[in-house]
């Protein structure tokens, strides 16, 4: 989905208007109708800050998957697949599981010179049903987070704070 279309729906999740939330960013009224509607875009020294003020899990996947050039999880579509929390969570299990077959079905010991074509391939379905988990899981934390008001913003930092202070990540948090 647009980025713009999510902006409006993360806008109107919070309650906000659109004069409410040039307020909150350097940007006028005017461009925020323009950027929901698509005939602009968000600028990019905008963009965190817009999901800091509206913390919407679903933004935030926008933008990342717009900045990365949609290296990152995408929105799926509601109309197509049941968003509902409950099939929500049914298929994250079932993706999580298919993930987990297929990641015991590889051998990594050999150097990746050595491999076989057939290898290769059952190594990309690996990779494919871990990134089919990560779509699931990113939708079952996000739908969650709006369902029951966690922060999505807030969760990511406590994990951070955590892995910081077991030592795994390094630098800013």
């Amino acid at each position: 989905m647009k980025l713009g279309y999510t902006l409006a729906r993360a806008r109107n999740w919070k309650g906000y208007t659109q004069e409410q939330l040039s307020m909150e960013l350097p940007m006028s009224r005017e461009a925020i109708s323009k950027a929901e509607t698509g005939a602009r875009k968000i600028p990019k020294e905008l963009r965190s800050k817009a999901a800091e003020v509206l913390d919407h899990p679903f933004l935030t996947m926008a933008i990342a998957f717009e900045d990365t050039g949609g290296a990152w999880v995408p929105e799926l579509d509601g109309d197509k697949v049941d968003l509902h929390r409950s099939s929500v969570r049914s298929k994250t299990i079932e993706e999580l599981e298919e993930a987990i077959e297929a990641i015991k079905g590889v051998c990594l010991a050999n150097h990746p010179e050595y491999i076989h074509e057939h290898e290769r391939q059952q190594l990309k379905k690996a990779l494919m049903e871990a990134i089919d988990a990560i779509i699931a899981l990113s939708h079952f934390v996000g739908i969650i987070c709006l369902e029951y008001s966690f922060s999505w913003l807030g969760l990511w930092k406590e994990q951070r704070l955590k892995l910081k202070s077991k030592g795994f990540v390094k630098g800013r948090i």
